[in-house]
């Protein structure tokens, strides 16, 4: 059972959409900015054709032996709905070939999982428990720990892909200050 206390204030960053052929430099970049700060990081990884692109798995591999990252499965094919509407087997076989491919690709065995656009069906959970990941990532404000799963959403964000907007620092540091107050993690 992983607990966060109050007191700790616990930030973490999460970056997601590291893929094959996309955005490759400017997640350099922030990952780079990160780690220079001696700050963690999670990386969403979309395992979709994730080996084909050795200039990615060449980075990956670079970097994921550093203790301040963390290397996550951000779905499959990172296709909009790609996780709702599922039944527990068809959970099981999306996240089976995601973690396979990251773990071919890259040799990391993810434990935090990410849904594409942070949707996501009830028979989910059940399937990422039986493949040993144990933390997940998705709604806005979705809090809850239990001695088998951590279920820790998003509370700030620097930009909102559904009003297509940057979200200026103020509204990131009040957003994470309140939910520091709130639970102690951001």
């Amino acid at each position: 059972s992983c607990e966060f206390e109050k007191q700790n204030r616990t930030i973490i960053l999460r970056l997601d959409d590291v893929a094959a052929w996309r955005y490759k430099e400017i997640s350099k970049e922030i990952v780079s900015e990160v780690l220079s700060r001696d700050m963690g990081i999670t990386l969403g990884v979309i395992p979709n054709n994730l080996g084909r692109d050795p200039q990615v798995t060449k980075w990956l591999k670079e970097i994921k032996r550093n203790t301040l990252l963390e290397i996550a499965l951000h779905g499959l094919n990172h296709k909009e709905n790609e996780f709702m509407n599922l039944t527990k087997e068809e959970a099981l076989e999306k996240i089976i070939a995601g973690k396979n491919e990251i773990i071919e690709s890259i040799g990391v065995v993810p434990v935090t999982f990410i849904p594409p656009y942070n949707e996501y069906s009830k028979e989910l959970r059940e399937a990422l428990v039986e493949q040993g990941l144990r933390i997940f990532s998705a709604k806005e404000d979705e809090y809850s720990i239990d001695e088998y799963f951590i279920s820790i959403g998003y509370n700030a964000r620097a930009y909102d892909f559904y009003t297509e907007r940057f979200i200026s620092v103020e509204e990131i540091i009040s957003d994470c200050r309140e939910s520091l107050d709130k639970t102690g993690i951001c």
